[in-house]
C-alpha cells in the first residue's frame, strides 16, 4: 500500500529513473530480474554510486540450496553466469553493500539494514532475494521503520552557499567531485 510502481521499458532506463528518484526523495528502489536484468542495470547503478545516490537494488536470485551447492537441479538453473554469486560479486564493485537474504527470520533485519545503509551512506546497496524465499511469510510488524530522510542539512548548506555567493564581490567557483 502506498507504493507506486513505475515500469520502465529497459533495465538501464529503470536504473537511471530510480537514481533520479533517489536524488529527489532520499531513496530510490530498483527491482531487477536475476542475471540478464541485473547485469543490464549496472551502468545506471554505477552512475548512482558515482553521484552518491541512495539506491536500493533488489534482485531475484538462485534458491538458497543452489547457492550452497545442495540443489539437485544445479546444472539446470537458468540465468547463471559463471557461478550463483557472479551477479552479487559484480555489484560489490558499484555498491556500498551487498546482501543475500538468508531466511525468513533474518530477512526483516537484513532488509532494514540494507535500506538504512543506502540512506545513511547515500550510496547504492544490493539486496538479493533467493527464489525459494520470495513468498515465505515473515512475522507481521517485524520490519522496523527505516530512517526518515531529513533534507534540512542539504537545504541549510544550499542556503549558506547562496548567501556566501550573494555577499561576495567577485565570486569564483571551483567545481569538482562532491
Amino acid at each position: 500500500a502506498g507504493i507506486e510502481a513505475v515500469v520502465a521499458t529497459h533495465e538501464p532506463n529503470a536504473a537511471f529513473s530510480a537514481d533520479a528518484y533517489a536524488r529527489q526523495t532520499g531513496l530510490g528502489v530498483l527491482l531487477v530480474t536475476y542475471g540478464v536484468g541485473g547485469f543490464n542495470a549496472m551502468n545506471g547503478v554505477a552512475g548512482a554510486y558515482a553521484e552518491r545516490s541512495p539506491l536500493l537494488v533488489v534482485s531475484g536470485g538462485p534458491p538458497t540450496g543452489y547457492v550452497h551447492g545442495e540443489d539437485p537441479l544445479r546444472p539446470l538453473h537458468h540465468h547463471i553466469v559463471k557461478s550463483a554469486s557472479s551477479q552479487m560479486d559484480a555489484y560489490r564493485t558499484i555498491t556500498a553493500h551487498v546482501c543475500r537474504l538468508s531466511d525468513a527470520v533474518a530477512a526483516p533485519n537484513q532488509i532494514r539494514g540494507a535500506v538504512a545503509r543506502a540512506m545513511e551512506e547515500c550510496l547504492p546497496v544490493y539486496l538479493e532475494i533467493p527464489t525459494d524465499l520470495m513468498e515465505v511469510p515473515v512475522m507481521p510488524g517485524s520490519f522496523p521503520a527505516p530512517p526518515e530522510w531529513d533534507p534540512s542539512p542539504l537545504e541549510r548548506a544550499v542556503d549558506l552557499f547562496a548567501e556566501r555567493i550573494a555577499a561576495a564581490h567577485a565570486p569564483a567557483l571551483l567545481v569538482g567531485e562532491e
